[in-house]
């Protein structure tokens, strides 16, 4: 399928009102050769799980937090394996990057994938 305009263009950060138009976006990062971010086992990375009470952690610094800021980052497993991860923070209203929590625990699909 080539890539398809979804006739959107989100402002900062958008609702995507219809899953039909998330699967067209998440299909076209699976089907692209030249995009392949490895995860366990070198299998081709899905998608990142992450609890609830780690992002609430995030927000419970207080209401000055205002957005939660996803970096890519590289686990190194015991064995040697790497795998990408996230490192979630905070950032304030003035753009400023809280690190007083900061969350590495990302659960890699396709070792671990919704139903």
């Amino acid at each position: 399928m080539p890539n398809q305009t979804l006739g959107f263009q989100p402002k900062k950060s958008d609702v995507i009102e219809n899953w039909d138009i998330a699967q067209v976006m998440l299909d076209q990062f699976l089907e692209r050769s030249d995009i392949n971010i490895l995860g366990p086992n070198n299998l081709q990375l899905r998608g990142l799980r992450v609890d609830k009470e780690h992002i609430d952690q995030i927000f419970a610094q207080g209401s000055h937090i205002k957005e939660l800021y996803i970096q890519f980052a590289i686990r190194t497993y015991p064995s040697g394996e790497e795998s990408v991860t996230t490192i979630l923070t905070g950032i304030d209203a003035d753009n400023k990057q809280s690190t007083a929590v900061a969350i590495d625990y990302c659960d890699p699909c396709p070792n671990k994938c919704p139903q």
